[in-house]
């Protein structure tokens, strides 16, 4: 069993991963505000129709610790969300844009003009397969529950836009895609069906070692499989990162995942079935913990070649591990 030491930051890789043969990952956001002023929110926006530059931008919300959008097939920004609302791209609130994730979670950090919705790799953004310029948001929810001990309650929901028409319009809201299941946060991404049209989608249910697999089909989300993960318990704080490998065979995900041993960080790397939706041949890598801050918070700081350098180096890693798990 092999040890590295290894870095939080899949997101990088993941990106590339989803959109890897269109233009929709051409665009990459992370925002700031000027001291606690909430209503005056700007942003780093690196786009890699111009090889990458990065400009400040003025945002019409935060992007913080959430972060999803997507850009058309040509590489302009359709839209955003951090965690609040979605925001087109004039930088103004969609239509019916406004209280995604609405909840105990959303009061607390996105009223009264806060705007910093909790979570990492909690939401995802993908082309609906069956309708030409509409989109799935799919997001997690949280919950403070004190009935009857404190706890938090995530839920799996979906959100539906319509770019058809103007800057696009929300036309469905915080659908459960799962009702009643509580999900650990974290661990939001997607892989393409084998047949190229659908999309995957893992995640696991909160204090079990039950994993769910979702297929985002032409009309619909269906639960596909359900497997049991043996020497897994996966609770509340197991939060972490995931991602698929670039063509789709490999499923790894880092964090604290075990939650016999709290604290206790790993990464578990998986053969995944592109045409059933199953995990096989599950790995365990030791990792050696270092703790780092989300990308989003590292992107502000970050100029772009030091960004591309944290990719190789990324990239080199995830092939090793695979490499090494063989």
């Amino acid at each position: 069993m092999k040890k590295f030491l290894f870095f939080s930051l899949f997101l990088l890789i993941s990106i590339e991963t989803i959109f890897a043969q269109n233009k929709q990952d051409y665009i990459f956001l992370s925002g700031y505000v000027h001291g606690n002023d909430y209503s005056n929110t700007w942003g780093n926006k690196m786009d890699f129709n111009s090889g990458g530059k990065i400009d400040s931008v003025g945002l019409g919300d935060v992007i913080a610790y959430e972060n999803s959008l997507i850009c058309d097939k040509k590489g302009n920004l359709l839209f955003y969300f951090g965690g609040c609302s979605i925001v087109d791209s004039t930088n103004h609130i969609m239509e019916n844009g406004d209280s995604i994730n609405f909840g105990t979670a959303w009061i607390r950090f996105c009223k009264n003009g806060y705007r910093n919705y909790p979570g990492n790799q909690n939401s995802i953004v993908l082309p609906d397969p069956g309708n030409v310029n509409k989109y799935y948001l799919i997001h997690k929810t949280g919950e403070t529950l004190t009935d009857p001990k404190f706890n938090s309650f995530c839920e799996l929901k979906y959100s539906y836009l319509d770019m058809t028409e103007g800057n696009g319009k929300v036309i469905v809201k915080n659908r459960d895609i799962l009702p009643g299941k509580n999900f650990v946060a974290s661990y939001v991404t997607a892989c393409k069906h084998k047949n190229g049209n659908d999309w995957w989608i893992i995640q696991a249910e909160n204090d079990t070692s039950l994993f769910y697999t979702f297929l985002l089909t032409n009309d619909t989300i269906i639960l596909a499989n359900i497997q049991i993960l043996i020497f897994i318990l996966m609770s509340v704080t197991s939060v972490g990162q995931a991602v698929f490998s670039p063509d789709g065979s490999k499923w790894v995900m880092y964090g604290d995942i075990n939650s016999y041993n709290p604290g206790q960080g790993g990464c578990l790397v998986f053969d995944f079935d592109r045409a059933s939706g199953e995990l096989s041949n599950m790995q365990l890598i030791e990792i050696i913990i270092v703790p780092v801050q989300m990308v989003s918070q590292y992107l502000q700081i970050l100029n772009f070649f030091i960004f591309l350098m944290v990719m190789i180096c990324i990239k080199q890693i995830l092939q090793l591990m695979i490499l090494t798990v063989r």
